[in-house]
């Protein structure tokens, strides 16, 4: 005797539709309360048994047209550029002292140099390589890199 097979939708539960992709929960603190998350193409050709989605990226975390805040503090630790930790793709968060408010890092989001800063005492205007160990050109990310150590190399 054959038993009788639960509908797709019932047996595997709803789905996000075709161009669209479930990741695994997200371990990122205050992204969607461990909820999973949705990533949605322009395209929804949902068939039968899968259901289709269209996310507003202003509603959701780590979609977002605001500007990244630098630095921002995270983890009791200052951040002057966007980090990995505890995502795989940098990030950055939306306000001074992170609040749960985030978003995924654009080449457009990365910290500049800031001109003029302090090293060693003195004041430079621009790129330098003293003190660099390859004689490749850096600059600070923040006004006085002999408080906060945070820099980044010139291109």
């Amino acid at each position: 005797m054959l038993a009788a097979r639960k509908p797709r939708a019932e047996a595997e539960g709803t789905r996000a539709g075709r161009g669209c992709r479930a990741s695994a929960r997200s371990s990122h603190p205050g992204g969607l309360n461990g909820l999973p998350v949705f990533s949605s193409s322009t395209q929804s050709n949902a068939r039968p048994g899968w259901a289709g989605a269209v996310l507003d990226k202003s509603k959701v975390f780590g979609f977002s047209d605001n500007k990244c805040v630098f630095p921002f503090t995270f983890g009791n630790k200052k951040h002057f550029d966007c980090i990995d930790h505890p995502l795989l793709h940098s990030w950055c968060s939306l306000s001074e002292i992170y609040n749960g408010k985030w978003k995924y890092c654009t080449d457009d989001d990365r910290a500049r140099c800031v001109f003029p800063f302090t090293y060693k005492g003195h004041v430079f205007n621009s790129c330098i390589t003293l003190g660099s160990v390859f004689q490749m050109s850096w600059c600070s990310l923040s006004p006085n890199y002999d408080q906060d150590h945070a820099w980044k190399y010139c291109y």
